[in-house]
């Protein structure tokens, strides 16, 4: 069986995909769970990014206090 690419699923993570290869995505990483575990890393660091984004939004400068020195 061919994996996808990492690039696919980068892209599948981030919501970038037509429905057709949502589809085809979706489909194959039902019978590959090697590259469902792929899909997986790749959804979590864009989750991660996500919240960190948020969180640079709300806190753009942490307080002094809790700088290490």
């Amino acid at each position: 069986m061919r994996h996808l690419s990492i690039e696919l699923l980068e892209r599948y993570a981030l919501r970038e995909l037509s429905s057709r290869e949502q589809q085809r995505v979706e489909n194959h990483v039902t019978r590959c769970s090697e590259c469902l575990d792929r899909l997986y890393s790749e959804t979590a660091w864009v989750n991660g990014m996500r919240l960190m984004n948020r969180m640079r939004r709300k806190f753009p400068h942490p307080p002094k206090e809790s700088l290490p020195q």
